[in-house]
C-alpha cells in the first residue's frame, strides 16, 4: 500500500531493501493472510528479472506448469539482459 500500482515501475524506492533474510532471531517478517485459489500463479523474483519483463508479458508467457511458465519468462529475460550478466533470480508456483 505504500506505492500505487501505476508507480511501481518508476518509483524511487522500488529497489529499496528494507530487511534481509539472515540468521538473526530478531528479524521482523511481514505476513499477509489471504486465500489462494486454483489457477493462481505466484512469482518471486529479483529486480534483475523484474526490470526486464512487464506484467502483460508475464501473463502472456503461458505454460501448463510453473516450470514452463518460468522457462518462457526466463527466455525473454535472457534475450534482454546484457551479455555475460547473471543478475536475476526467479521462482514460480502454480496453485492447483
Amino acid at each position: 500500500g505504500e506505492i500505487k500500482p501505476e508507480e511501481i515501475r518508476g518509483h524511487a524506492s522500488r529497489n529499496l531493501l528494507l530487511r534481509a533474510l539472515c540468521e538473526n532471531p530478531s528479524l521482523q517478517v511481514d505476513t499477509h493472510a489471504g486465500w489462494l485459489k486454483r489457477g493462481d500463479r505466484l512469482l518471486l523474483c529479483s529486480d534483475g528479472f523484474w526490470d526486464l519483463i512487464r506484467e502483460n508479458e508475464m501473463l502472456e508467457a503461458g505454460g501448463d506448469t510453473a516450470q514452463a511458465w518460468l522457462d518462457n519468462m526466463c527466455a525473454l529475460v535472457a534475450r534482454r539482459q546484457e551479455p555475460n550478466s547473471y543478475n536475476y533470480t526467479a521462482t514460480a508456483i502454480f496453485v492447483e
